[in-house]
């Protein structure tokens, strides 16, 4: 078993780290949320869409309503550009 592992591992390629930019006209959206069994609620969405080739506005917003306290929440948008272009090989 422990050789499988070892060749998966040596068989693996490289990863490219960075951030993938949304291509032109797409986008990307997620939600969640979660209730306990107090009834606290929370929610969080997550979207991202593609201006131009190298260049995706976002926003990360979150929200947050306690069963016995005030509603809550914190909201990010933000625009995501490659720091260098190019191909990494």
């Amino acid at each position: 078993m422990r050789s499988i592992l070892l060749l998966v591992l040596l068989w693996a390629g490289q990863a490219q780290a960075g951030a993938w930019m949304r291509e032109t006209g797409t986008g990307f959206f997620a939600l969640s949320g979660t209730v306990s069994e107090r009834l606290d609620q929370s929610f969080s969405a997550y979207l991202e869409y593609g201006l131009r080739p190298s260049l995706t506005l976002g926003a990360d917003l979150d929200l947050s309503m306690p069963y016995v306290s005030a509603i809550s929440g914190s909201g990010r948008i933000f625009l995501q550009k490659p720091l260098l272009e190019g191909t990494w090989n």
